[in-house]
């Protein structure tokens, strides 16, 4: 027990910084960024170079300063500038971007029925929504002539089945029955 306790005394101690705990005749990086330390038996050392502030570029072009955060070039995550003039993200979020309407929820790229029923919109890269710019009708003129509301239900041509006006004035069979 003496033995071990004479042994455990000629250790050299550790070192302990904000970059953590760091055993004799290491060396690394300080927390400045720039300075090299090193532990020499429970005592930390440093060069003392003076240490200019980088900064980094975002994909914008942006310079941004060290420490400094900032929106990650996927417009979602957030980044920081570090001492080395490298960027980081500092946080990892799912950033798919969709587009979302009282129809549904779609994908970049997706085309769908416009809820005014008559035009197509789409998903756009920045989750916006575009869409043609049909005019709708209010109406639908049936073969007999009768003018009939967009949405309404009637009895088709054929007196059999039933028919819908559309909001881009065509008339579509909602039932096809052998009459």
């Amino acid at each position: 027990m003496f033995l071990f306790l004479l042994l455990l005394a000629c250790l050299p101690d550790p070192c302990t910084d904000a970059t953590g705990d760091h055993i004799s005749g290491e060396s690394w990086t300080c927390e400045d960024g720039c300075n090299t330390c090193s532990c020499d038996d429970g005592s930390i050392m440093a060069t003392e170079m003076g240490c200019v502030a980088a900064t980094c570029t975002d994909a914008a072009g942006v310079e941004q300063e060290v420490g400094s955060t900032f929106a990650c070039d996927d417009d979602c995550n957030t980044c920081e500038c570090l001492a080395d003039g490298t960027i980081e993200p500092i946080t990892e979020r799912d950033c798919a971007v969709t587009c979302t309407d009282e129809t549904g929820t779609y994908e970049v790229g997706e085309s769908w029925g416009c809820p005014d029923g008559c035009n197509t919109c789409s998903c756009e890269d920045s989750g916006d929504i575009s869409s043609t710019d049909l005019g709708c009708e209010d109406s639908c003129i049936d073969g007999a002539g009768v003018e009939h509301e967009v949405g309404s239900t009637f009895t088709c041509d054929d007196d059999c089945n039933t028919c819908e006006c559309l909001p881009d004035g065509t008339i579509v069979p909602i039932t096809e029955m052998d009459c």
